[in-house]
């Protein structure tokens, strides 16, 4: 997919092709107890971190992270590349100059300014 993506030009995500596969880990997590929150949500972001030093030790990092599974304090639009979210803050620019898309989408990820 990525390496048809580059036969029309591209694509926004950042991705080019590899020899190596592209593996999106989604964890899943549940609790009962909300006086919890705060104890799992810091070790959720310890598992990522400590999962991404492993990947990075190994030199298999990939700084994508998928929209759709991205959690609040993550920055998935970031991990595009700055060439990327150039490109999505000029489309922004160009196709909804005064942020309508934005202001009427509660919550998601919006493009940074």
């Amino acid at each position: 997919m990525i390496r048809a993506s580059e036969e029309e030009g591209g694509n926004v995500l950042g991705l080019e092709p590899s020899s190596e596969p592209l593996v999106s880990i989604n964890y899943q997590f549940s609790w009962t107890q909300s006086a919890d929150d705060k104890k799992v949500y810091a070790t959720i972001d310890k598992l990522i971190a400590t999962s991404k030093d492993i990947a990075k030790s190994q030199n298999r990092l990939a700084q994508y992270i998928y929209l759709n599974y991205a959690s609040s304090n993550q920055k998935p639009l970031e991990s595009y590349g700055p060439a990327q979210l150039d490109f999505l803050r000029k489309v922004k620019a160009k196709y909804d100059p005064h942020g309508v898309f934005e202001k009427l989408s509660r919550g998601g990820f919006k493009i940074p300014a």
